[in-house]
């Protein structure tokens, strides 16, 4: 490789790390200010400056004293962080806490967590989850209101017959209230003793006292116009402040049920509730935060208003925020390196196909004609089909929403909407009445409601007000800012007729629905029911099917294109035995090259590694309803993992005896029928056991196979031998690759057992392949027999000092820390919401840098650093994936890993088997006993590292793999420190 192509390796992986870690930099501008954009919420800093929410929750953003933006954080559902931010608190360390809600569709909610970010906006874990199942038709969320309570994170949250005080070491106090969760609009902590109020959907409010009775201090009972506290907030002085949405205001309310107004229109000047006329064209602040500053929005703009002795300072109106130099700054540069590094990329795949015209390689053209051909096929399907699915499937939503809004409408009795004035209406007869019709007909088992919301408005006073929403957000009376004179509103009530709209934009997020006149006995309208689905979710899901399909798409040619190149190097392989093909006798008399033995190899694998993607999650969920001698579903994953290859290192090591025993033709049929017979027990009988005695069976049979592959290797000359043990490090992973694709593909249209079916068929094949190239040489039973005239015992061939710190400092940490990918992959893609055909898919990242990297790589290695200095890098490799991951958990880290363990893997895995074929001890003790032994060291490492991350699943996967790292640095130092010597037949210098 040429000093500037290292240059440009160099360059290009430094800038991915940068773009990789920083990714989220990417969403920010650097040469303009933050606007604005439906904000939700906004939260005092002790530091003078303030947390806003807007983009309806998606989004959340540090604002500085001096009105900078220090940092920006987005949501995004397949993450471990936030994805919609319902209420936010933060501690006097400046730690925040946020509640994250996940819904399905428009409203069913699947889950909600408390999740706690550092003052400088870094995720650091979650304090609380509540996850709900396909089956429970939950629609509000039940952690109600964060509040900091002698320092530390609390909630109020709706349970059974009432609601509780939590924290993070549980129920702190529950307190019975019948129709907590329908009849309780927020909650709020006092600051200077501890105390809390809570506030009803009928306009009262009530505060515990120092005996733990609640006092009623506050009711809109008796008093004119729409009286409507809606949000509270404690002052630092323990003074309580209410935004009332009626009156579009701000208050404090005093002893005696006194109030003294603060701020409305944008004013602290007011003295007085303005008139019902002038309200109408006033903000409505429907949150509040009181602290070094009035922090409220009007769902457009942040309001801010210091807090002075004297009482509100100058409220300050904001829209838009510059940024830090330093955000500025870090931007710019996260935005420059992701330029470089597509600049970087195109240019290597320019020089690529250069390079690949001029090759005399007629394989690699193949194969690069058909991903050539693949991504274009893929484009135009991409174009032509996928083209309008968004605005079909848009047009179809539309049709549903006029269809059940128009039905709703009519069910709706008019005359009983007419009774409904006032907030305290919402324990009324007639509210109930409406709002069971509206609950019968969403709230129901049928799936196919669940994505749609409904909400009835009327129009009170003049304004449009909201008197029921299917989630029960609101109560009888919700009025909304815009108005109603000249509004579609109006027009709808006059002409009696539905109005449908798609991507109309609110504080709550963009939406399409279909508005729907409600009649009164006598043909009035009196009322609109509106029934939609909320256009971002809608989006989101249409763009995850076409991704979906795309993926899928690329996936399996990809795959498909790896299968076609290790039939075009069988193919070559297979050329070079001559004629004699036609006579499967005459095979017996040639030296199989060792292309052709990397099919069976392949085979092995692929089949093996089918549904390594869901096997984990599948063995978990089995172990939830099937107990297998109480043990846990995670010990189960381990055992089921561990029988196929503890067996397999069995077969390994005592492969040697059945082998001369049976001779390697017998041997080879032997362990297909195994491999084969194995993977056919776990379809034909579904159950733990039987899966875990399939894979010790099959575990067995490839056990035998791929060590008579590798014997037939080592014996080679030197230069057939690496070039045997590269080519068998990539078939492995290729097919292992493969299969995990083809596995997650499969799952999508058939059951986890006829997948299974599809594997076992596919293993028969092996028998095939060892009946036909697998023979007894006429001069392997001489050569066996001189070896066993100088063999060294086992104990001193392991104790020897090469062979056991090879063993101690690269096979078994390096092998087992291999088993990540078997393991820990698929339950961590999973907990960050990758689905299990997506994991599958993700597996070939890793088979892309093996089979095309793998040649590379060793010969340029190998010509700069020696044997040893390579087997160490690869390790350092390892150890960096998993620092990376402990660091900053996450989707881009997994698939970082991904790479970088395959990287790792594309030269360290063959050149383990080289180092070891060249050791002196090796060719002493025997070729077939020594990789026999290396089989049983290789496949019992596996077996450790199946159990090893289990434990590190079940106790935190952070700090496991932070410790896994650091064990893998150590024992790699320890390996390239003893023995300093090389191995015999070393070529290179002993430069690290």
């Amino acid at each position: 490789m040429k000093r500037n192509q290292k240059i440009g390796l160099v360059l290009t992986l430094i800038l991915g790390l940068i773009v990789c870690l920083n990714y989220k930099k990417l969403g920010v501008n650097p040469l303009e200010p933050v606007t604005v954009d439906t904000p939700s919420m906004v939260l005092n800093q002790t530091d003078g400056g303030k947390i806003v929410t807007d983009r309806s929750g998606k989004r959340f953003y540090k604002v500085n004293a001096d009105g900078t933006i220090a940092y920006m954080a987005s949501g995004a559902r397949n993450s471990k962080e936030f994805y919609e931010v319902k209420q936010m608190v933060t501690d006097g360390d400046g730690s925040i806490y946020l509640l994250d809600v996940h819904r399905s569709g428009s409203r069913k909610v699947e889950l909600e967590r408390i999740l706690k970010y550092s003052p400088d906006g870094t995720y650091e874990a979650c304090i609380t989850e509540i996850s709900y199942g396909e089956t429970d038709l939950v629609y509000k969320n039940r952690i109600n209101r964060l509040a900091i309570l002698d320092g530390k994170p609390a909630w109020f949250q709706f349970t059974d017959g009432g609601f509780s005080l939590m924290s993070q070491e549980g129920e702190n106090e529950f307190f019975p209230y019948e129709d907590a969760e329908n009849l309780l609009v927020d909650f709020a902590v006092n600051p200077v003793d501890q105390s809390f109020s809570y506030l009803t959907k009928t306009g009262e409010i009530y505060t515990r006292n120092e005996s733990g009775d609640f006092k009623r201090i506050y009711s809109v009972e008796g008093k004119e116009g729409h009286w409507i506290p809606w949000y509270m907030s404690y002052g630092k002085d323990g003074g309580l402040y209410c935004a009332d949405i009626g009156k579009r205001a701000v208050y404090r309310i005093e002893e005696g049920q006194e109030i003294s107004l603060v701020m409305t229109n944008y004013s602290n000047e007011y003295t007085e509730i303005p008139s019902a006329e002038e309200i109408r064209s006033y903000p409505i602040f429907y949150t509040l935060d009181m602290g070094e500053q009035l922090l409220t929005t009007d769902g457009y703009g942040v309001v801010a208003a210091p807090a002075e002795d004297t009482g509100i300072g100058e409220v300050i109106y904001e829209t838009e925020y510059p940024l830090s130099m330093s955000l500025r700054v870090i931007s710019a540069l996260v935005w420059g390196a992701a330029v470089l590094l597509a600049l970087l990329l195109l240019l290597g795949a320019f020089l690529g196909i250069v390079h690949l015209m001029k090759s005399e390689n007629g394989n690699a053209k193949i194969v690069a004609g058909l991903l050539l051909a693949t991504v274009v096929i893929i484009a135009l399907f991409s174009m032509i089909i996928l083209r309008d699915w968004n605005n079909r499937m848009t047009e179809e939503m539309t049709k549903r929403t006029q269809s059940v809004s128009g039905l709703a409408a009519q069910l709706i009795p008019g005359d009983s909407m007419k009774e409904i004035d006032s907030i305290g209406d919402y324990v009324s007869s007639e509210y109930q009445e409406i709002r069971h019709i509206m609950r019968s007909m969403f709230v129901t088992d049928n799936a196919s409601m669940d994505d749609l919301y409904c909400t009835i408005y009327r129009i009170q006073d003049g304004m449009i007000t909201a008197m029921y929403t299917i989630e029960d957000y609101v109560g009888a009376v919700y009025p909304y800012d815009w108005p109603f004179e000249g509004s579609d509103e109006q027009w709808m009530l006059e002409n009696k007729e539905q109005l449908t709209y798609t991507g109309l934009a609110a504080s709550e997020g963009s939406f399409i629905f279909t508005n729907s006149p409600i009649l009164d006995s006598e043909g009035n309208a009196v009322g609109i029911l509106e029934v939609g689905t909320s256009l971002y979710s809608f989006q989101q899901e249409n763009r995850q099917v076409i991704v979906e399909i795309v993926i899928s798409a690329l996936a399996i040619a990809v795959a498909g294109i790896f299968i076609v190149f290790e039939l075009l190097v069988f193919g070559s392989g297979f050329r070079k035995l001559g004629k004699g093909w036609r006579s499967f006798k005459a095979l017996q008399g040639r030296e199989i090259p060792a292309d052709v033995l990397r099919l069976l190899v392949f085979v092995i694998f692929f089949a093996t590694n089918m549904p390594k993607g869901f096997l984990p999650i599948y063995i978990i969920n089995a172990a939830k309803t099937e107990e297998v001698f109480g043990l846990s579903p995670a010990m189960l994953v381990s055992i089921a993992l561990s029988a196929e290859v503890f067996f397999g290192a069995l077969l390994s090591f005592g492969g040697n005896f059945v082998i001369h025993r049976m001779g390697r033709r017998r041997a080879a049929l032997f362990g297909s029928f195994l491999f084969a017979g194995g993977l056919s027990i776990r379809a034909l009988i579904p159950t733990i056991v039987s899966f875990i005695a399939g894979n010790a069976v099959m575990g067995a049979g490839w056990g035998i196979l791929l060590l008579i592959v590798q014997i037939m290797i080592a014996e080679k000359n030197e230069e057939e031998k690496a070039d045997g043990f590269t080519g068998y490090t990539a078939a492995s992973l290729s097919g292992m690759n493969c299969g995990v694709v083809f596995g997650a593909f499969l799952v999508n249209w058939l059951s986890h057992r006829a997948v299974l079916s599809v594997i076992g068929l596919i293993s028969c094949t092996t028998l095939l392949f060892s009946y036909i190239f697998i023979y007894d040489g006429a001069n392997d039973r001489v050569k066996t027999e001189k070896k066993e005239e100088s063999q060294m015992s086992p104990l001193r061939f392991i104790f020897s000092p090469r062979v056991f710190f090879y063993f101690i400092g690269i096979v078994i940490p390096v092998v087992a820390a291999g088993y990540f990918l078997a393991y820990l992959y698929p339950l961590m893609g999973e907990e960050f919401g990758i689905s299990e055909t997506n994991i599958g898919y993700s597996y070939l990242l890793n088979g892309i840098c093996i089979v095309f990297l793998g040649a590379v790589l060793t010969k340029m290695l190998m010509r700069k650093i020696s044997k040893k200095g390579i087997l160490v890098t690869a390790a350092l490799l390892y150890a960096a994936a998993f620092f990376l991951v402990s660091a900053y958990p996450g989707v881009l880290t997994l698939l970082a890993s991904l790479i970088l363990l395959g990287i790792s893997d594309s030269y360290g895995l063959p050149m383990q088997s080289t180092y070891y074929t060249d050791l002196p001890e090796v060719q002493r003790y025997g070729y077939d006993r020594a990789m026999g032994m290396y089989s049983l060291f290789e496949n019992m490492s596996q077996v450790l590292g199946s159990f090893l991350f289990g434990i590190i699943y079940v106790n935190g996967t952070g700090t496991g793999l932070f410790y896994a790292g650091t064990v893998l640095l150590v024992l790699a130092a320890l390996f390239y420190l003893t023995g300093r010597k090389n191995a015999k037949g070393e070529k290179y210098g002993d430069s690290f």
